[in-house]
């Protein structure tokens, strides 16, 4: 418990920080989601990101519901638990990634991650949302720049 609450005090000496210079800030959450939802909602934060989002849906609604972006990797090619998420997300409030060191035996030949792989997340969720790449594409950029977009510094 000792350690919890000084990964608390760390993380809120972070937001605070963040607030203060308004920064966009990128969490993982694993395992962890409403609890960070819950504890970012007491700042003022200029974009949020819960990287590698894998919460629950109903997780996901409150993400939602607040203005946080959401990111899904590599495991949207292979993981029906992943589709269904990405596809309940904000369409202007996701994004994409790889993440690493990650090594994927489900899918990628067990290759560590790597940027390469943005090419298969970015046609796997366009073809889960049903829309061409390209239209993807730019609503990804723009989500992009939404998120950054928000930084003053």
């Amino acid at each position: 418990m000792e350690f919890l609450k000084t990964q608390e005090q760390v993380f809120d000496k972070m937001l605070v920080l963040a607030e203060k210079n308004s920064l966009p800030v990128s969490v993982h959450s694993r395992a962890a989601s409403l609890k960070t939802i819950e504890f970012l909602s007491r700042y003022e934060l200029n974009g949020v990101l819960l990287h590698w989002f894998a919460g629950t849906e109903s997780e996901l609604a409150k993400a939602n519901q607040r203005g946080y972006f959401l990111s899904f990797g590599p495991a949207i090619a292979y993981s029906n638990r992943m589709q269904k998420l990405a596809c309940k997300a904000s369409n202007d409030l996701t994004l994409i990634e790889t993440d690493g060191p990650v090594s994927y035996g489900a899918c990628f030949g067990g290759r560590m991650a790597e940027p390469t792989f943005l090419a298969s997340v970015w046609y796997g969720l366009a073809y889960l949302l049903g829309v061409r790449p390209a239209d993807l594409e730019y609503q990804l950029e723009r989500n992009f720049i939404a998120y950054i977009g928000k930084s003053k510094g």
